[in-house]
């Protein structure tokens, strides 16, 4: 935070104790006092916000590319999808267990490439649970981990979403939440902030409520445009990666679904939260599949 700073994009600035420390340390709790930064949420309507978000990544990478910050955070790779098929066979698991359902192990159309929407028994259930580990199995081998930590990497934020950002106008008035920043494949951060600014979703987006957070999307070319633009006013994007985009986008959907269903919503409600909805960002990725790698959009 403090070589981002350094280098003006708008970040949080530690007030330094009097020993000159970023941190107190009173009675095993540790404190830490920042300088306030003012500014107002997103506004989703303005295009001039989105492409200030992409621009502001851009300068966010930039500014980390030869910085020397001491420490390490051991964060692997994010949003890989060993955790999401993990996720997904327990949630078969606790499908199957359930003595209203009653399924064997085997049925008719598991990971067909069209399971449909409706959640409203449980054959349906199952075969959208298959879709999805047909969806991370397809992801692990469109993008493996040897090309994963191939691509160009960077300091990323891991959280770059609209919840994190401030805005002052038309420009970006402060990024916040540095709780997954480690070394990544910049692409991990450039996939937030297209699904974040440039998705349509029925309704307003509330970074404090899972659901509202993790609702369906589809992409939007002319606000992905804005946002690319934004972007690469500071750094390129390079062929590999957008070619790597699909697979990244439907990683971070599964992942979002996954993690938040595991670790955020009553057990009562897991099934229903992972698969309300789940397929319409796989289909949007589907249908414009090509479209993405090929980049000209860009």
């Amino acid at each position: 935070m403090a070589a981002l700073a350094d280098a003006g994009v708008p970040v949080p600035v530690a007030v330094l104790t009097t020993q000159g420390e970023r941190w107190v340390v009173s009675n095993g709790d540790v404190y830490e006092l920042y300088f306030l930064l003012r500014g107002r949420p997103h506004d989703p309507s303005s295009l001039a916000q989105v492409e200030a978000a992409g621009e502001a990544l851009g300068r966010f990478h930039e500014a980390l590319v030869e910085a020397q910050i001491e420490g390490h955070k051991p964060v692997e790779r994010l949003f890989a999808p060993g955790p999401s098929r993990e996720g997904l066979l327990w949630a078969m698991h606790r499908l199957r267990e359930d003595e209203a359902c009653a399924l064997p192990d085997s049925m008719p159309g598991q990971g067909s490439d069209d399971p449909g929407d409706s959640i409203a028994d449980c054959r349906a259930a199952h075969d959208m649970i298959g879709y999805l580990l047909f969806v991370a199995e397809s992801v692990a081998e469109e993008l493996p981990d040897e090309l994963y930590w191939s691509l160009p990497m960077a300091i990323v934020h891991g959280d770059y979403h609209s919840g994190n950002l401030l805005f002052d106008g038309d420009r970006v008035a402060g990024i916040f939440d540095f709780d997954w920043v480690s070394h990544q494949p910049r692409m991990a951060d450039i996939t937030d902030g297209l699904i974040f600014f440039a998705g349509r979703r029925d309704s307003p987006l509330d970074p404090a409520d899972i659901r509202s957070l993790t609702q369906p999307f589809t992409l939007d070319w002319p606000r992905m445009r804005r946002f690319m633009a934004g972007y690469q006013r500071v750094l390129r994007v390079e062929e590999d990666e957008l070619a790597a985009l699909p697979a990244f986008i439907r990683a971070r959907w599964l992942y979002m679904r996954v993690d938040a269903m595991r670790r955020k919503v009553p057990d009562a409600e897991k099934l229903e939260f992972l698969l309300s909805g789940v397929l319409r960002p796989l289909r949007w990725v589907e249908q414009e599949e090509e479209r993405l790698k090929a980049g000209a959009w860009a």
